[in-house]
């Protein structure tokens, strides 16, 4: 299903969590709210290498994973996913992204672990919503410059 599409039918969603009990504990919220998990996974480097081959909706990224950090794993996936619906979670309070970090995750959003379902439902919904938009945003503005490019050359 592609992207576009994505809030009239059931979100895909790719989970990254290290911890077996949290990942299984998510993936069942994740199912209750009507979510469509279509991976879960356990590290960065995995995360990556799924969205790619997947292509979900959104990605729930923890910050904390053993090959590297949920953040490197989000700049990786929007760099090769450009407008993809990126939530970093954490349940470490003395975290917090730099300025460079917040532009190039991608991320649209960080909650905090555990989570409460409302709030992560609500989250991913608006995340995706928020992906989708800039990506129209993004598509329009190219196709009105290759048009203005166009009328030059008449």
């Amino acid at each position: 299903m592609p992207p576009e599409h994505a809030l009239s039918t059931k979100l895909r969603i790719l989970l990254a969590e290290d911890d077996t009990g949290s990942r299984a504990m998510l993936t069942e919220v994740l199912a209750t709210l009507g979510y469509d998990v279509v991976a879960s996974v356990v590290s960065g480097v995995e995360a990556a290498e799924k969205a790619r081959e997947m292509k979900p909706d959104a990605v729930l990224l923890d910050v904390h994973m053993p090959d590297g950090s949920g953040i490197e794993a989000a700049e990786v996936i929007t760099r090769t996913l450009p407008g993809i619906a990126v939530i970093l979670y954490s349940g470490d309070e003395n975290i917090s992204l730099s300025d460079k970090e917040a532009v190039t995750t991608g991320a649209v959003a960080f909650l905090p672990k555990p989570v409460p379902p409302k709030m992560l439902d609500s989250t991913i919904r608006l995340a995706v919503s928020r992906s989708l938009a800039l990506r129209t945003a993004k598509k329009d503005a190219s196709e009105a410059k290759a048009a203005l490019e166009a009328r030059k050359l008449v």
